[in-house]
C-alpha cells in the first residue's frame, strides 16, 4: 500500500507548481492586491473600480486553460482549472464583502484638497502637503516590486537560461528605463520621494524594473497561447505584437487608478482637461499600448524561426534559385548577393570570421540571445520614435493641435 505524501513533500510540490507558473501568479497578485487597495486605502472605498479587476484574472484563467490544453499529460486538468477559478472567485468575494478602509484612510479624506493637488500637482516650487501614510505605500510598493522582480529573474534564469535573462533584464530593461525616465523628464508625470534612484535616470529604479517584468509576462502569456493553439504561432508577427499590447493594457488597467489615487505617481496639471479613465489621463493608456506593442513587434520579429539565417532572403527557395542562376551566369545583382551570402558559411570554415557568424545566428536560424540584445539596444531610439509618432497621431485625431500634450512638449522643449 502506498504511503501518503509527507507535509514537506506536499509543500515542495506546491512551491514547484507555483514557481513553474510564476508569471501567472504575478498577474493574479496584481489583480487581488489592487482590489484590496481600492477598498481599504480610500474612504469611501472605490467599489466602482471593481470591474477592472476582471481583466488580470481573465488573463490568469485563460493562461491556465492554454497550459492544460497544450499539456495533455497533466492529470485532472479540468478539476485544477475549476479550482483556480474557484480561488479567484473566493479572493474576489472575500475582499469585496469583508474589506474595510484602514484607519489612516480617514486622514486621506480630511486632506481632500491637498490630495486633489497631488493628483494634478501645481507648478514646480509650490509647497505640497503630503498626507501621513504615503511613504508607507511607497516603501511597500518598492519592496513588493523588488521581491517579484527577483523571483522573475530567478524564473528566467531557470527556464530561459542566461540568454532569456539578459534579453528581458538587458535590452527590455533599458527600453523601460529610458521610456519611464523620459516621461518624468518631459514632465508628463512625476514620481516623488522614492528611496532608490539610478542616476542619470529621472525615474525611480522600481518603476523602471517593472517595465521589464510586465513586458516579459506579456510575451510569456503569448507563448503559452501559441503552445495551445499552433495556428496562432503561424500568424504574422504584427498580430502577436497587438496581443502583447492588449495584454499589457489589461495588466496596467487596475494598477493606474490605485497608484494615481495614492500618489505613487502624479500627472502634470495641464492634463486636467484631457479625457480620463478612472481618474487617469487617457494618454497614459495610449502610451502603454504603443510602448508594449512596439516592443512586442521587435521582439517577435527577432525571435522568429529562420530570422537571421540569411541576411537578405526570406525563403530558402530564393537562395537555391539565386545559386543556380549565378552558376549559369544569368543572375541579377541581387541574386548574386544572395548566393554570396548563402555561401559564406562554407567560405568561413576554420576562420575567425566563422566564429563571428556563430555569434550572430544559431543552428536553427534564429538570432542568438546576445545578438538579439545588441540589436534591440541599437533600435531603442527608433522604438521611442515610433511610440512618439503613435502618441502624437492618436492625440491629433482625438484632441487636435490644441491638446495639452503639445503645450507640455512646447514648454519643456522650449518651442
Amino acid at each position: 500500500m502506498e504511503q501518503s505524501a509527507s507535509p514537506r513533500s506536499a509543500v515542495f510540490r506546491l512551491g514547484a507548481a507555483f514557481f513553474r507558473h510564476l508569471p501567472a501568479w504575478v498577474i493574479f497578485y496584481i489583480g487581488v492586491y489592487c482590489h484590496l487597495v481600492a477598498l481599504t486605502s480610500f474612504n469611501p472605498p472605490h467599489r466602482d473600480w471593481t470591474w477592472i479587476y476582471i481583466f488580470p484574472e481573465a488573463i490568469v484563467l485563460f493562461y491556465f486553460y492554454c497550459y492544460f490544453k497544450a499539456n495533455a499529460r497533466v492529470k485532472r486538468s479540468r478539476q485544477k482549472l475549476a479550482g483556480i477559478f474557484a480561488l479567484q472567485i473566493a479572493a474576489f468575494l472575500a475582499i469585496y464583502l469583508l474589506a474595510e478602509p484602514f484607519s489612516f484612510a480617514q486622514d486621506i479624506a480630511s486632506w481632500s484638497a491637498a490630495l486633489k493637488q497631488m493628483v494634478f500637482p501645481p507648478p514646480a516650487g509650490t509647497t505640497i502637503a503630503w498626507f501621513g501614510g504615503r511613504d508607507t505605500f511607497v516603501l511597500l510598493y518598492e519592496i513588493t516590486s523588488l521581491i517579484w522582480n527577483i523571483l522573475i529573474i530567478l524564473y528566467l534564469y531557470h527556464y530561459k537560461r542566461l540568454g532569456g535573462l539578459l534579453f528581458f533584464y538587458g535590452a527590455a530593461l533599458l527600453f523601460g528605463m529610458t521610456l519611464e525616465s523620459n516621461g518624468v523628464m518631459l514632465k508628463f508625470f512625476f514620481e516623488y520621494d522614492y528611496h532608490v534612484y539610478l542616476p542619470p535616470f529621472h525615474a525611480p529604479l522600481v518603476t523602471m524594473f517593472n517595465w521589464a517584468a510586465v513586458l516579459f509576462i506579456c510575451s510569456w502569456v503569448l507563448h503559452g497561447v501559441q503552445d495551445a493553439f499552433p495556428a496562432v504561432r503561424r500568424l504574422h508577427w504584427f498580430w502577436g505584437a497587438l496581443a502583447i499590447a492588449i495584454l499589457a493594457l489589461m495588466i496596467d488597467l487596475p494598477i493606474e487608478p490605485a497608484a494615481t489615487g495614492l500618489t505613487l505617481w502624479t500627472w502634470n496639471s495641464a492634463l486636467r482637461s484631457q479625457p480620463q479613465l478612472l481618474g487617469v489621463p487617457l494618454l497614459n493608456f495610449v502610451s502603454w499600448f504603443f510602448a508594449a506593442g512596439t516592443f512586442g513587434a521587435f521582439y517577435l520579429y527577432l525571435t522568429r524561426e529562420g530570422r537571421g539565417e540569411y541576411l537578405f532572403a526570406r525563403r530558402r527557395g530564393e537562395i537555391i534559385e539565386a545559386a543556380l542562376k549565378t552558376h549559369e551566369g544569368k543572375a541579377s545583382a541581387r541574386q548574386r548577393a544572395l548566393a554570396w551570402v548563402a555561401a559564406l558559411p562554407e567560405k568561413m570554415k576554420d576562420r575567425p570570421l566563422r566564429r563571428a557568424a556563430d555569434f550572430w545566428r544559431s543552428d536553427k536560424g534564429r538570432w542568438t540571445p546576445l545578438a538579439r540584445n545588441l540589436i534591440m539596444i541599437l533600435v531603442i531610439p527608433g522604438m521611442h520614435l515610433i511610440i512618439a509618432i503613435g502618441i502624437v497621431a492618436a492625440t491629433l485625431l482625438t484632441e487636435g493641435a490644441d491638446s495639452p500634450v503639445f503645450s507640455i512638449l512646447r514648454k519643456d522643449l522650449g518651442l
